[in-house]
């Protein structure tokens, strides 16, 4: 077994990274940015240890270590941290070098749902432990050369509060280590035996209507979003997605018109899509929306999609404690979704970035790490249907040096002309 150190430096250099690339965009004329009241990130990640058993070759201990001055308290459902017998991707695996195949399920969150048993607190200068068995949920079919490590953030709470603040990254030593085939094989089978079959349908009533509802709610907010990308004001997408170049807007209006295919798909085969067939909704909790089920690219809709409103209420914002500032939406979500699927075919599941989320810190993503991630995308698209303004307070004070009204553009294509919705 081969470990490497935590990059401790190199997390710090991160940090101070993303301290400034919200601002980045506006300092060529002259604006700072006021970041909302929040805390992003706190002085020093967690640092986590990974070390394997000495028993079973598939399985690993973490430790993770609060090296801050003050007590963190974490979100732990939907993360490495998660204690259920789920299905949730905790570390990165990879063959020679390239990621294995991850089995398991993405889970979409609504961080308006949340309560307090889904935090766990780390005291400055403790430690907490949790083991996972590795080949669960991914493809250890190759059987050596192996190696495992932990990287990403987290999302922060107020001690007294479940209302998400920020986030904290973490990030751990890599493990070299090679597996017996046979018994990494027998482990995902126990595994999948203990999984609890559908007791339930929970496609029923209006679910079918409201599931239609909202992938006809995709279908017009890609279409729209499609047109944007390609014709409309750069503002938009410089706020999304950090640029509005032509090879920006290609890409972007790629991904928007591949996201309506789907939909359009799934509008057509809506009673077959709705049933949640795998049963991995993370028990009968209710801050999951959707997932993917990796291996067979499905989306599951949980009984919390059902409660959203098919648009958001408002337009997303710093000025809400509400989930971060996000608002979630039925159609919001489906977007998300479908981008993702998008990503995994195109990219794969470990190039995409699907834990980042809120306002604070998509805004921060670099273009090439925003146009991978789907909640960029889901602003884009549900900003533009609701004529939001600006997000960002330097974008505002931009507002009157615009030469266009405050309504969508669209590139009339028989004459080359412009005409206002």
């Amino acid at each position: 077994m081969i470990t490497q150190p935590f990059p401790t430096m190199a997390l710090l250099a991160m940090l101070a990274f993303l301290g400034m690339a919200v601002a980045a965009p506006y300092s060529d004329i002259g604006l700072e940015i006021a970041l909302p009241d929040m805390k992003t990130v706190y002085p020093i990640p967690l640092e986590i240890m990974i070390r394997r058993d000495a028993k079973i070759d598939t399985k690993f201990e973490a430790e993770v270590f609060n090296h801050n001055d003050e007590t963190v308290k974490v979100l732990k459902f939907g993360s490495f941290l998660h204690n259920d017998d789920v299905a949730l991707k905790v570390a990165d695996v990879f063959y020679k070098g390239n990621p294995v195949r991850f089995l398991g399920v993405t889970p979409l969150l609504n961080f308006d749902k949340l309560d307090k048993r889904q935090f766990i607190t780390i005291k400055t200068g403790q430690s907490i432990k949790v083991k996972f068995n590795v080949a669960e949920h991914f493809d250890l079919s190759q059987g050596e050369d192996f190696t495992i490590q932990m990287s990403g953030s987290l999302p922060i709470a107020d001690l007294g509060s479940t209302n998400i603040i920020g986030y904290i990254p973490y990030g751990s030593n890599t493990v070299r280590f090679s597996v017996d085939r046979r018994a990494a094989e027998q482990t995902r089978m126990k595994y999948l035996r203990r999984m609890p079959g559908i007791q339930r349908q929970n496609c029923k009533g209006d679910r079918i209507e409201k599931l239609r509802e909202s992938l006809s709610q995709c279908i017009q907010l890609a279409d729209e979003a499609e047109e944007e990308a390609r014709y409309g004001d750069a503002w938009r997408l410089d706020e999304a997605f950090g640029a509005s170049d032509e090879k920006t807007r290609q890409k972007v209006a790629e991904v928007f018109a591949q996201a309506k295919d789907k939909c359009k798909y799934d509008f057509r085969k809506v009673d077959k899509v709705c049933p949640e067939y795998y049963s991995e909704c993370l028990s009968r909790k209710k801050i999951v929306t959707a997932y993917i089920q990796e291996p067979t690219r499905q989306v599951g809709y949980c009984d919390n999609f059902f409660t959203l409103p098919v648009m958001p209420v408002k337009c997303h914002s710093y000025d809400s404690s509400e989930a971060w500032g996000w608002h979630p939406s039925r159609a919001g979500a489906v977007i998300h979704e479908m981008i993702q699927l998008n990503f995994r075919d195109t990219m794969g599941v470990n190039t995409t970035l699907d834990t980042e989320h809120g306002l604070s810190k998509i805004l921060a993503l670099n273009p090439e790490q925003a146009m991978r991630n789907a909640d960029n995308y889901d602003l884009f698209a549900t900003h533009l249907s609701l004529n939001c303004e600006a997000v960002s307070p330097a974008r505002r004070a931009l507002d009157h040096l615009r030469t266009k009204p405050d309504r969508v553009l669209k590139k009339e294509r028989e004459d080359g002309g412009w005409f206002v919705n």
